[in-house]
């Protein structure tokens, strides 16, 4: 795609990903590689955990990977939800008051 400000003209890309519930969120690159990763991200993203994965950005999901690898000596007694309400439960009985 081309912009044209006056007489000065800059390429750049655009990847759209579908939002879930509808809609679709695009992001621009000026790089054409670093548009044709985040593409190639979203399209592997898509095809392998469906549209509905997309409410998570990728540093939700690295975390969220981590968080499983993590509980998985532990699965078959706890899940995640579990272990977060755990936590929650356990630092809301240490704030001050």
């Amino acid at each position: 795609m081309l912009l044209r400000v006056g007489d000065n003209k800059k390429r750049f890309r655009r990847v759209t990903k579908p939002k879930p519930g509808g809609g679709r969120t695009i992001k621009t690159y000026a790089d054409q590689d670093e548009a044709e990763t985040a593409f190639d991200i979203a399209y592997t993203q898509a095809k392998n955990r469906g549209i509905g994965s997309f409410p998570l950005n990728d540093v939700q999901l690295v975390e969220a990977r981590e968080a499983y690898r993590l509980l998985e000596p532990f699965s078959d007694r706890y899940a995640l939800i579990s272990a977060v309400q755990f936590f929650l439960d356990q630092c809301a009985g240490s704030r001050p008051a």
